[in-house]
């Protein structure tokens, strides 16, 4: 799949993009409209699923948006994507595949070489042999056009030509399952690509390569190892997408879905970018983030039915049910019917407040209302005011934890600190100095601390002080560290006695250095955990 992303990326940023958007547009709607019908995604949030259900990345139908194919579930075999393209229009593409398709070489040379007659551009024409030569192998079954194909990557006059003949080379090579091959092409052109380009292309293909033959930690390697190398913003955006994709199959999905924060720094306002940003930051648990990608989104495109069903789906997480209820209804205003299925799951729970606020203005507007009425509009005012407070100061922590997810990610990708950089003493700000011990990629620090007095509120003294023990372990990738903060009640301290243990849950953080490694920030990886922590390193 990504070998056929790959061209149609090259094609896109450097040499016809007018005609990639007809193709774009042409190809995009049957495909992604019949995935989007034969796919139902029940939405689970930290491994409570609620039966509520969020639309995929995929077409859009709203005219204020329109989410292409890209972003869609891509078909098993990289070759799909281009038998589709071809059978969706009267063209020799489709005049060349249909020709294949039933067993005629002649009639599909003859449509290829008119089509060659009458093409002047001369990498058009060697585009145009490539794709070919790929058809004549995968359809039509003649086995010596992979060593044409082969021939005509030889033949090349530039590297940009060469890298427009190469995917459909890997293509043929995938269809088959030998992986080995296509790895073994794209090592040999990953060593001699001299422009960005071809080592963008060249290093997402070597990396899709890795990701056939099920070697994720080798493909991550090989895309974070050119990242931190290209100065190009388009290239660096590919290789993101790429990476983004494999550190999801290989579990790292938190990672995955923060990698999308980078590409939305390089791309912002796109739209296709923030719909899978949002989409994919909610299946990885870090709804704050998605709450503010969707937001942002539908400040684009008030008018996206699935954003606003989406974003529902994030304010029922965070129980803010009223929110939920509003977005479902514009949603299904808008004719969404996922929106309408999942209206109809919220009937069943407390939260809506439109349809309350309708029954009791209609029953204030009778002569002599029951007492409660009033008691009821007071009620439903109070929470209204309530709910929205929460909300706004759930978008302040999100571009909070949006500046520090984004710092985070940086961080986890770049070598510029090794991980022995977060030993040492650290200083905490009650001025507490701790030390942090690494091993390998392994961190700890353990120390002891005390609330200040009264911390409860309570206003009382004791003539033993409460004292706690306090941890970090965690494992660190290059700048970055994800640790566990642990506090506990010490043995030492006087017994707990009707106020229980003073202790905590552990919380789970991310956590970065700052470029010149002299401040460690520590923040909580979930919405619901209000905690933050800076140190500052000690010198001596």
């Amino acid at each position: 799949m990504e070998i056929t992303k790959l061209v149609l990326n090259f094609l896109d940023e450097h040499l016809w993009p007018l005609i990639l958007t007809v193709l774009i547009i042409t190809f995009r709607q049957p495909i992604s409209d019949l995935i989007r019908r034969a796919i139902s995604v029940r939405f689970n949030f930290g491994g409570s699923a609620g039966g509520l259900e969020a639309v995929p990345p995929a077409s859009s139908n709203s005219e204020d948006i329109e989410v292409t194919s890209s972003l869609a579930p891509i078909p098993e075999k990289e070759q799909d994507v281009a038998h589709q393209q071809a059978k969706s229009g009267n063209n020799w593409r489709f005049s060349a595949y249909t020709a294949f398709g039933k067993g005629d070489l002649d009639k599909a040379k003859e449509v290829f070489e008119t089509h060659l007659r009458s093409e002047s551009d001369p990498d058009q024409r060697y585009f145009s042999e490539a794709l070919y030569l790929y058809f004549s192998y995968s359809i039509g079954g003649v086995t010596e056009s992979i060593n044409r194909l082969n021939d005509l990557v030889d033949r090349s006059k530039s590297e940009e030509q060469k890298m427009l003949a190469l995917p459909w080379l890997a293509a043929c090579y995938d269809s088959t399952k030998s992986y080995e091959k296509t790895a073994g092409l794209w090592e040999v052109t990953l060593r001699e690509a001299q422009s960005e380009q071809a080592t963008s292309g060249a290093a997402r293909g070597l990396a899709t390569a890795y990701q056939n033959l099920n070697q994720l930690d080798r493909a991550s390697e090989v895309l974070s190892g050119h990242l931190e190398a290209l100065e190009d913003q388009a290239c660096r955006n590919g290789l993101l997408e790429t990476l983004a994709d494999i550190e999801k199959e290989n579990g790292n999905e938190q990672v995955a879905a923060l990698i999308y924060e980078l590409l939305m720094e390089a791309k912002p306002g796109d739209r296709e970018i923030l719909f899978q940003a949002a989409y994919c930051q909610s299946d990885a648990n870090l709804p704050l983030l998605s709450l503010r990608n969707y937001e942002t989104l539908l400040g684009l495109a008030p008018s996206n039915a699935y954003a606003n069903n989406n974003l529902a789906v994030c304010a029922n997480e965070l129980k803010v049910k009223s929110k939920a209820v509003e977005l479902y209804q514009r949603s299904a205003e808008l004719n969404e019917t996922l929106a309408m299925a999942n209206l109809a799951r919220k009937h069943l729970e407390s939260g809506f407040f439109n349809e309350a606020r309708e029954l009791l203005n209609k029953a204030s507007s009778y002569d002599n209302p029951d007492k409660d009425v009033a008691s009821a509009l007071t009620t439903l005012n109070t929470r209204e005011e309530k709910d929205e407070k929460a909300w706004k100061k759930l978008r302040k922590k999100a571009d909070a934890f949006h500046q520090n997810s984004l710092q985070y990610i940086q961080a986890y990708l770049s070598s510029a600190h090794a991980p022995s950089a977060f030993a040492g003493q650290w200083m905490l700000d009650d001025e507490t100095v701790i030390v942090t011990t690494v091993d390998g990629t392994s961190l700890s620090a353990e120390w002891e601390t005390k609330p200040p007095t009264d911390a409860l509120g309570i206003g009382f003294t004791r003539s033993a002080p409460i004292t706690y023990d306090v941890s970090l372990k965690g494992s660190v990738t290059n700048g970055s560290a994800a640790v566990e903060y642990l506090k506990t009640r010490s043995k030492t301290s006087p017994p707990s006695g009707l106020l229980g243990a003073f202790g905590s849950d552990p919380v789970d953080c991310f956590s970065y250095l700052t470029a010149d490694a002299s401040t460690w920030r520590i923040f909580s990886e979930k919405h619901d955990k209000d905690f933050d922590m800076t140190l500052r390193r000690v010198t001596t």
